[in-house]
């Protein structure tokens, strides 16, 4: 009786259709634990700029040349300033192959081109490369961490 045996197999689901089903459930969990996982890693590897930097020129750390890094927004900022003619130019970085990567905006003049990257060196000091048009980087700039005043900060 050919309308038993089809019957019978509508009952029980096929061992392929069953994997498919199962599969098709766990993905929005894994989608989400990977971005859980990739939002932690973004955030510990953009720890290490967090802070405020200090231009080395001349061998010294310039104090009125400052590269503040912090995040915000759920973003980083990045604000270069010359504290001695009031100059400030910045932008959001993004994390890219563990540097720090923006545009800063062309009339700022901070640097020939406007594709910018910071990286950390084995020293612990960051270098600042600008990104040329075909790609390549070119360092332009080192900072050392902010020697920390003692005075309190208002947060």
């Amino acid at each position: 009786m050919p309308g038993g045996a089809f019957c019978a197999r509508l009952g029980r689901p096929l061992p392929g259709a069953l994997l498919t089903l199962v599969l098709l459930a766990l993905v929005p969990f894994v989608a989400a634990g990977a971005t859980a996982c990739g939002s932690a890693a973004d955030a510990n590897e953009t720890a290490a700029y967090l802070g405020s930097w200090q231009r080395v020129v001349g061998g010294e750390a310039d104090s009125q040349r400052v590269l503040l890094v912090e995040q915000r927004d759920g973003g980083v900022r990045t604000t270069f300033s010359d504290l001695t003619t009031g100059f400030n130019a910045g932008g959001v970085a993004t994390l890219k192959d563990g540097c720090l990567v923006l545009d800063l905006p062309a009339r700022t003049g901070l640097l020939d081109a406007p594709g910018v990257q910071l990286s950390l060196d084995a020293n612990g000091q960051l270098v600042v490369d600008q990104v040329l048009s075909d790609g390549t980087t070119e360092p332009v700039w080192i900072y050392e961490r902010a020697q920390s005043t003692g005075a309190a900060t208002e947060p």
